[in-house]
């Protein structure tokens, strides 16, 4: 484990490149591939520091992680989500497209065709899909996002429509306003039993009280909702 602690206090470049380095060096020593605190994620953080400087070590480390990221994925069943599953992969190697193209080196080719193959099957997960969830984590919003940091904004445009499309289907209508219902089989484990049996909401937006809080004990839905002008 990292220490970023040990940054503060420090004003010479010399320790700060120490932790980068550590940092790195931690996640090539993982099989995490997730962007919340894994591979995928150190390889943005990588990628960022080299567009606000580039250096030969950083893009060294970008080929490293890269390779590792490569390595692991064919190794490892992901689920869809951003957070910790195989959008969040995608979102990463799309960063480094963004980027710098050429930073994927050698797998340049590869990497474009397993973006494209993925986004089929992520875009027909999104209009097939029984009982998706809807949010940022490990749902259809987390597949939104992703599709929002494409490079290929043909590609980026038809799987954020199905989202979009998708998401609608997916909401409940209350007069001029809509919300999402986490179903009972997305419903975390501090969920109460009731919830666990008929889900809950969790996902809305009063039209004048943005702040309201929403999820109630039993799982019924309050006035935090959305407009559904917004579609």
């Amino acid at each position: 484990m990292v220490n970023l602690n040990a940054t503060q206090g420090f004003s010479d470049s010399s320790a700060l490149e120490e932790i980068e380095q550590n940092i790195v060096a931690s996640a090539l020593s993982s099989s995490k591939l997730s962007l919340a605190s894994g591979l995928a994620g150190v390889l943005v953080m990588q990628t960022h520091l080299f567009r606000l400087k580039p250096t030969l070590r950083r893009a060294a480390n970008i080929k490293d992680l890269l390779n590792h990221v490569i390595n692991e994925i064919s190794e490892q069943d992901m689920q869809s989500g951003l957070w910790s599953g195989l959008c969040g992969v995608l979102y990463a190697l799309e960063f480094i497209r963004g980027t710098d193209p050429e930073l994927l080196g050698e797998h340049k080719d590869s990497v474009s065709s397993f973006v494209e193959e993925t986004d089929e099957l992520l875009l027909s997960f999104v209009e097939r899909s029984p009982n998706p969830h809807f949010d940022l984590v490990s749902g259809l919003c987390g597949i939104g996002a992703y599709a929002l940091s494409k490079t290929d904004r043909e590609a980026a445009g038809k799987l954020f429509e199905a989202v979009e499309r998708r998401l609608e289907l997916l909401s409940d209508r209350i007069d001029d306003m809509c919300a999402w219902k986490t179903l009972p089989i997305h419903v975390p484990f501090n969920g109460t039993e009731l919830q666990k049996q008929k889900g809950r909401y969790d996902l809305g937006q009063s039209a004048d009280k943005p702040d309201l809080p929403n999820p109630r004990p039993d799982g019924k839905l309050v006035a935090s909702t959305v407009p559904t002008g917004s579609w």
